[in-house]
């Protein structure tokens, strides 16, 4: 969602978050806007839910009027250790957004 008190000093914020959960050893459900996707790896469905955040909150920074947009992602893992082996359970990704929007003299 917009920070729309940063927009007034000139600054413009979104964020988006998604989650990665466990579909049993080797397989990861990516938790995307149009449906879930499965992965057999974990950095594919990582990468693969970074990217769609990505796109997701570049789309609304550009609607604020923002062109040169700086992100940040934060990733958080939770794994639960099974028979002394570490087995994933579920990753939330938020990607956040921010710069200047287009004042209406800036052309």
């Amino acid at each position: 969602m917009a920070n729309a008190i940063g927009a007034v000093v000139g600054q413009a914020r979104a964020q988006v978050t998604g989650t990665v959960t466990s579909a049993g050893e080797e397989s990861f459900v990516v938790h995307l806007a149009g449906g879930p996707r499965t992965c057999a790896d974990l950095d594919e469905a990582l990468n693969l839910l970074e990217a769609a955040l990505r796109s997701d909150v570049e789309a609304r920074m550009h609607a604020l009027g923002v062109d040169e947009i700086r992100f940040t992602v934060a990733r958080n893992v939770t794994q639960a250790k099974i028979d002394n082996r570490a087995m994933f359970v579920e990753a939330s990704l938020r990607v956040e957004a921010s710069g200047r929007p287009r004042l209406a003299n800036d052309g």
